[in-house]
């Protein structure tokens, strides 16, 4: 496990000046944050020539992604020099470690001892007085100790521990906070409110929050650019909390940033007019990139996948705005760690890879450092995957002490339950009702107790909150075979989440063991319907193969006038294609046939595909049988059915006469010579070049020999029955 999270954080960057600086006092006989900034600040003041900056920034950097090696993300690999080493102390009684007594000296607390607090305030140092150049790219220093400052304290989950905001000037701008924003665009100048805004809810400050998000919102009146820009942030949210099989507290405090009953700021772009969430929405193609790359291209080769990823996430990352990019960062790192967690555990170690990206010099460096300052979700992935690992390594009670520090309650309750370990997480949970009961602490109390009584409390609450704990219990009636509750229970649900695909799939699995296979196939296509999954295709062949073909017809009518349904068709057959099941294929272009005049793109490039394997093996015993089905199909299409001329060159190959020892069939000449007359009007419509002009040329005397060919075998078949 040591070795397993050595090689996530950046390398530790110690410029040789940096190194020779002179401290008054050796670094760890340091006792209080405010002497050793105030020695460190006027050492540094030297430090601070334009030529030079940039070394000390990254110094900066490298101080507190080292800090955040030592506390969170294991034991560093990066060998620093003798010096500067903090972690090597020869007495160990002096070290003192995370979470340790709080002491006070001259009103600031002692934090951290030795290496802690001497990295802590050297970022800080750095941060604060050293880098105002930063400004012109993203929050301006000032911002970003704050931000800093809230993240620590978010992680370590130590109230005590803030940046005082109205004291002294040497911790405050100038006219305050709220002049220091009027300096900013727009665009800056909201995200930096309301970041200050959700600051102040942390501390309970609700006036001050309140008056903020205030000023926030009246930016988002003036600027409905700026609006539709948040609301699509918030549509993010929501599609992190949809893709998420636990309901996850967290991530819905995330999704309700800045609400609090006593303002009402949950609906701030209220009235903004609608906004299209799909339209380009980067983080949206990045989702659906990843899902159609592990369905339909079905990667295994892991550096195929990591290298075409990565390209794909340049080319976004190029025009996307910051705000957008901490979101892409994050799904890109989460997907692609999950992606190897799924594929193969001892695999995980190919963390350095984001590593790789994180010091790729073509991504801007204010985007790379945005994603580890500005977001504290990143850490807490990184922390739950690590919870997830100890997991599967069926180590229960490492992984409940990250979820108990991550204040992940639902996470503690279920391994609690899983693996029958109530007796530690009751106090946990029971403490956290005790101090703040709400009806999520409920729900988990309710949970770990087994408690019908309470857990009815919890829903009656908040019904809409609680329908996947709901779906959870639901699933256990489904394994003890009670099908018919299940299909009861999963009709509130519906009422109450009518876009949940995994209640959708369960409903299809009931009828499916019911065998009400109609009802199973009407259900599994509404499950894909929302969100694409293998069991749910599979599960939907298969129904679809137990009926007459009453259902699949009705999924072919109905895709005529509805788009997504049209979509998902389309995704059934590159799934049959990329499984070899061609039967299929074929019988679903049959039917696409029969109820469409024209096919997609997707369809057509398969169908291409296909006819190609079946014209290099026409004579393999499988491939004569699918094509003599492709005929019956070509019979009744028309040219505007395709308007790609290869579609009909190869259905013309497929049936050429001359090829199938068929020279004198009449019907088959009359087929080739139609698909042949299709391809040439195909060309005809397109802009024509001299090289198109040639191929032309050429198609129409091939079709022109072929039909003379025809004529003269139908002549000489007529004067033969004649003869006789």
């Amino acid at each position: 496990m040591d070795e397993l999270f050595q090689t996530f954080a950046a390398k530790v960057e110690f410029p040789s000046k940096l190194e020779k600086l002179r401290m008054p006092l050796p670094f760890n006989e340091y006792s209080s944050f405010g002497c050793l900034k105030g020695n460190l600040k006027n050492i540094c003041s030297a430090e601070r020539g334009r030529e030079k900056r940039l070394h000390y920034f990254k110094f900066g950097i490298s101080c507190f992604m080292h800090f955040m090696q030592q506390n969170f993300l294991g034991p560093s690999n990066v060998a620093l020099p003798a010096e500067w080493d903090f972690g090597r102390l020869t007495s160990v009684e002096t070290n003192w470690y995370l979470r340790s007594t709080e002491l006070s000296v001259e009103g600031e607390p002692i934090l951290y001892k030795c290496n802690n607090l001497i990295l802590l305030a050297i970022a800080k140092v750095i941060f604060i007085d050293c880098f105002a150049f930063f400004k012109t790219h993203f929050y301006t220093a000032h911002y970003w100790a704050l931000r800093i400052t809230m993240i620590w304290q978010r992680l370590l989950k130590r109230p005590r521990f803030y940046l005082h905001t109205s004291t002294t000037k040497k911790r405050t701008p100038p006219g305050g906070w709220i002049n220091y924003a009027g300096r900013f665009d727009d665009n800056i100048k909201f995200v930096f409110l309301l970041e200050l805004s959700s600051f102040h809810i942390t501390f309970a400050q609700n006036n001050l929050a309140a008056r903020y998000l205030d000023m926030a919102k009246d930016i988002l009146r003036k600027r409905t650019d700026l609006a539709n820009c948040f609301l699509q942030g918030k549509d993010n949210f929501r599609m992190l909390m949809t893709n998420n099989s636990l309901y996850n507290e967290r991530i819905e405090r995330c999704f309700l940033f800045g609400n609090n009953s006593d303002h009402d700021n949950l609906n701030i772009v209220d009235g903004f007019g609608n906004f299209d969430a799909h339209k380009d929405n980067v983080y949206y193609h990045c989702l659906i990139l990843v899902q159609m790359q592990l369905l339909e291209k079905r990667m295994r080769d892991l550096k195929r996948f990591s290298h075409y990823h990565d390209q794909t996430m340049r080319k976004m990352l190029k025009s996307a705005p910051c705000w957008m990019v901490f979101n892409l960062a994050l799904i890109y790192y989460c997907k692609y760690a999950k992606y190897h967690l799924a594929m193969d555990v001892n695999i995980f170690e190919k963390f350095d890879q984001f590593e790789n990206w994180f010091q790729n010099s073509t991504i801007p460096i204010e985007m790379r450092l945005a994603f580890c300052f500005t977001d504290p979700i990143s850490i807490w992935n990184v922390l739950e995957m690590k919870a997830e690992i100890y997991l599967l390594k069926k180590c229960p009670g490492a992984a409940l002490e990250i979820y108990k520090n991550l204040d992940m309650l639902e996470d503690v309750t279920n391994i609690c339950k899983l693996f029958s370990l109530e007796h530690i997480g009751l106090p946990i949970i029971e403490e956290r009702h005790s101090t703040l009961p709400s009806s999520f602490t409920t729900y988990c109390l309710a949970t770990i107790k087994n408690d019908d009584n309470l857990l009815f409390n919890a829903c009656s609450m908040q019904p809409r909150k609680f329908v996947l704990p709901q779906l959870a219990r639901i699933k256990k009636l489904y394994a003890d075979g009670q099908f018919s509750l299940c299909l009861k229970r999963l009709r509130s649900i519906f009422d109450e989440d009518p876009l949940m695909h995994e209640a959708w799939f369960l409903f299809g699995m009931c009828f499916y063991f019911l065998k009400n296979y109609s009802a199973a196939a009407n259900a599994f296509q509404r499950s894909l319907e929302i969100k694409l999954s293998e069991n749910g295709w599979t599960y939907l062949e298969n129904s679809i193969a137990k009926v007459s073909d009453e259902a699949s017809l009705n999924l072919f009518k109905r895709s005529q006038c509805e788009e997504n349904i049209e979509i998902f068709l389309d995704q059934i057959i590159v799934h049959y294609f990329h499984n070899g099941e061609f039967e299929s294929v074929v019988g679903i272009f049959r039917k696409i046939a029969h109820h469409h005049e024209s096919i997609g793109r997707t369809v057509e490039s398969v169908m291409i595909r296909l006819l190609k394997v079946i014209c290099r093996k026409r004579n393999n015993e499988i491939y004569v049988n699918l094509r003599l089905q492709l005929q019956d199909v070509l019979e009744n299409l028309q040219v505007d059915f395709c308007h790609n001329e290869n579609f009909w060159n190869l259905c013309a190959e497929l049936v050429d006469p001359r090829i199938n020892d068929c020279i004198k069939n009449g019907k088959q000449w009359e087929l080739f010579l139609k698909c042949s007359n299709y391809e040439i009007i195909c060309i005809k419509r397109k802009q024509t070049n001299p090289k198109r002009l040639k191929v032309l040329n050429r198609k129409r005397f091939n079709y022109l020999k072929a039909k003379i060919m025809y004529k003269k075998m139908n002549r000489s078949i007529n004067q033969n029955m004649a003869g006789t």
